[in-house]
């Protein structure tokens, strides 16, 4: 049996309400999705799995359609997000029109969201919900068997009647250890970078999933209980990259400094391993403190991203992002004393945000004075409490993203959540925090005095003067 697993392109990319010259050319990570898909049947005999990167090598319809040709899959993967659903649901198209009897299977947050609606599109014969190793593994058994689909937890799909059956959730891995490492010979590893990366070629990593914490413009796609990998596990994954040549990492979870001890017993494996890596994670300003942050560094750890949302309490309540500024400040001064590179989220035009609100937040990243800084205009996705909350108090007049799932549209636009400022003022106000603290001539100098390589440069001179020309409202 055969099988390809396909990363959408963004060519039709709905709105992510970031500027033009961030969104494009902030780099390309690997599918690590699709990789554990894959591993997750490198035990079966007689299954081959290959993985296309659409978006990696901006990669055509037609020559999906070619690769398909050429290949002739029995099962088509492909992952979709609320970004790319139009995307993922033209290579479906495309893949019916090669061959009708391909089976064409979707999985990711949307469609984990919004199964059924997503089984209405012709072209798509089942969805994975949820976490998929397992789910999906069971699908290519009994596909592979001539099996009933019926009875697979975390698999909706439709019926030789064409009536979409959905057997529900299916619990979440407990052990992740017993999932197995991503294959990263699947894909063209070499070639994925970050315009933020010293080290290339670079890839990701997820050493746990679910998040604990209650933020209310969160999608719990992985759950909400906390699970981990353990150090062994992780180490082990480390130094099979370091052998193929890989040597930066960056650490995708959505909190990687939850659990100390854990943290600890990783960075002395690397240090034990003597790895000679460089990484990057994700933490909250309130799940880290100097002794940990002593050790990541002795491990090679080099930048740290906190998720800082705002300078006001009143805004981080509703956002129920359980911090505040001057824990926020505290830490962040902290972790650029010891010798982090240090990148800070923002989000401007939640709920009840003036435009006056909004420039404190702009003047407090500056005092921070981070070395990179995002600032992200709040927008309510679905199954968020922040999106619902708004459904169930009338501030929307309908489900839309559910409307898009069931009619998906290249011209839908996600709606916003701020009652004083209209899309257009929150978009001007976002270009200018982006201008004012990356155009300011210190910052400049200080980057171009760390310049690494003539790409490096090139990269960040391309987003630099596209920054500047800049027009957006």
């Amino acid at each position: 049996m055969k099988i390809l697993l396909i990363n959408p392109p963004n060519t039709n990319m709905i709105l992510t309400h970031l500027p033009s010259y961030i969104d494009e050319e902030s780099g390309i990570f690997p599918p690590l999705g699709l990789m554990y898909l894959a591993s997750s049947l490198s035990n079966k005999t007689g299954i081959n799995v290959e993985i296309l990167d659409a978006l990696l090598n901006k990669i055509s319809l037609n020559n999906i359609a070619n690769k398909i040709t050429n290949y002739l899959p029995d099962l088509v993967g492909i992952t979709a997000t609320s970004f790319t659903l139009i995307d993922a649901l033209l290579i479906a198209k495309t893949v019916k029109e090669v061959n009708q009897n391909i089976h064409v299977t979707m999985g990711g947050p949307h469609v984990s969201i919004y199964p059924n609606e997503t089984l209405l599109q012709k072209d798509v014969d089942s969805v994975v919900i949820g976490e998929g190793e397992k789910t999906f593994s069971d699908l290519v058994n009994n596909l592979n068997e001539g099996k009933n689909l019926e009875g697979i937890p975390g698999l909706a799909f439709k019926n030789k009647q064409g009536q979409i059956i959905n057997n529900g959730y299916r619990d979440f891995i407990e052990n992740l250890d017993e999932i197995p490492l991503p294959d990263r010979n699947l894909t063209p590893y070499k070639e994925y970078y970050s315009i933020l990366g010293e080290k290339h070629p670079i890839t990701t990593i997820i050493t746990s999933r679910g998040c604990p914490f209650r933020c209310s413009f969160c999608y719990h796609f992985l759950g909400k209980k906390w699970r981990t990998r353990s150090a062994k596990n992780v180490i082990e994954e480390l130094e099979s990259c370091v052998n193929i040549g890989i040597r930066e990492f960056w650490f995708f979870d959505e909190t990687f400094t939850i659990d100390k001890k854990r943290v600890l017993d990783i960075c002395d494996g690397i240090i034990s391993k003597k790895l000679n890596i460089k990484w990057n994670i994700r933490s909250r300003v309130d799940t880290i403190d100097k002794n940990m942050m002593e050790r990541l560094k002795l491990a090679g750890c080099e930048k740290i991203s906190f998720g800082i949302e705002s300078a006001l309490s009143k805004t981080l309540k509703v956002l129920q992002k359980e911090i505040n500024p001057d824990k926020s400040k505290e830490i962040v001064l902290l972790a650029k004393s010891l010798g982090f590179e240090t990148s800070t989220d923002f989000m401007i035009g939640s709920p009840g945000e003036t435009r006056e609100d909004i420039l404190e937040t702009i003047s407090f990243s500056l005092k921070l004075d981070p070395d990179y800084a995002t600032f992200s205009i709040t927008t309510p996705f679905p199954c968020t409490q922040l999106y619902n909350s708004l459904l169930e108090n009338k501030f929307f007049d309908r489900d839309y993203w559910k409307d898009f799932s069931i009619s998906p549209s290249k011209d839908f636009i996600p709606n916003l959540c701020n009652e004083y400022l209209s899309r257009e003022e929150l978009a001007h106000l976002q270009n200018y925090a982006y201008k004012k603290f990356y155009l300011r001539p210190k910052y400049i100098l200080k980057k171009m005095l760390k310049l690494k390589s003539p790409i490096d440069f090139l990269r960040k001179a391309k987003v630099s003067l596209r920054m500047l020309a800049s027009r957006e409202k």
